[in-house]
């Protein structure tokens, strides 16, 4: 359901689901509201749903990446610069992506 509130922009919808569901959500439900705050540039929930993630996988760098992506699309550069000197700090480094497809029967 946040996912689906989430991806359609109905960011206060999802929040208060999230708020109101009788257990604790977990990082899987925080990720899903991140990435519809950065879907829907809303770098105030956004920071909510950041905090959470960084509570509960302090050692997930990617959240902190995602987030500073959104300042960044705010156009909220020292907050970008915080994330990422932050980051740095405590030796936090994002790896890189990495895809491969097989044609023919060779690997690339």
């Amino acid at each position: 359901m946040v996912d689906l509130l989430g991806r359609a922009g109905n960011l206060d919808e999802a929040y208060e689901i999230i708020k109101n569901m009788p257990i604790r959500a977990n990082g899987i439900i925080w990720s899903v509201l991140l990435a519809a705050c950065k879907l829907h540039q809303n770098a105030v929930l956004g920071e909510i749903a950041a905090k959470q993630l960084v509570y509960l996988e302090p050692q997930n760098c990617g959240y902190n990446v995602s987030m500073s992506n959104i300042y960044a699309m705010a156009n909220r550069w020292t907050d970008v610069a915080g994330v990422r000197k932050a980051m740095k700090n405590k030796g936090m480094k994002k790896e890189p992506g990495l895809s491969c497809i097989e044609v023919n029967g060779y690997v690339h």
